[in-house]
């Protein structure tokens, strides 16, 4: 089964036997916590064509208890933007690997903290 999303589930299960269609209702139940994954993302379009603006947002990220202070992006094709929302226009076709870096404000030791994530977007001549 697919969830909508995070939350807490009721999962019961039904017994049906198959040569007597007999039907035993909610011979176990559970309780089910799914949970958001811990993880900066990228929302993007898989493809795109050439000259046509892209945008891509880290508003899905998910770091609970981080003080996010930066977004950087790299964007495969040796461009590199700063922001949580940003655009951006490929003119060549290609496979890009843009990565996303998110990084902390300094905690009371001075300490940083980063973590990356990447994926592909297609920019091809046709959609």
């Amino acid at each position: 089964h697919c969830y909508s999303g995070p939350g807490t589930y009721l999962v019961q299960l039904d017994v049906v036997n198959l040569i007597t269609q007999e039907v035993l209702v909610n011979q176990k139940s559970e309780v089910l916590e799914v949970k958001d994954v811990e993880q900066p993302y990228i929302s993007a379009p898989d493809t795109t064509i050439p000259g046509e603006a892209v945008k891509f947002s880290a508003g899905l990220t998910n770091l609970p208890g981080w003080n996010i202070a930066q977004y950087y992006w790299n964007f495969g094709d040796e461009t590199i933007a700063v922001g949580r929302d940003v655009e951006k226009v490929y003119t060549t076709p290609g496979t890009y690997n843009v990565q996303l870096i998110v990084t902390t404000a300094p905690d009371a030791e001075g300490k940083v903290r980063d973590a990356c994530v990447s994926r592909n977007i297609v920019i091809s001549g046709r959609r």
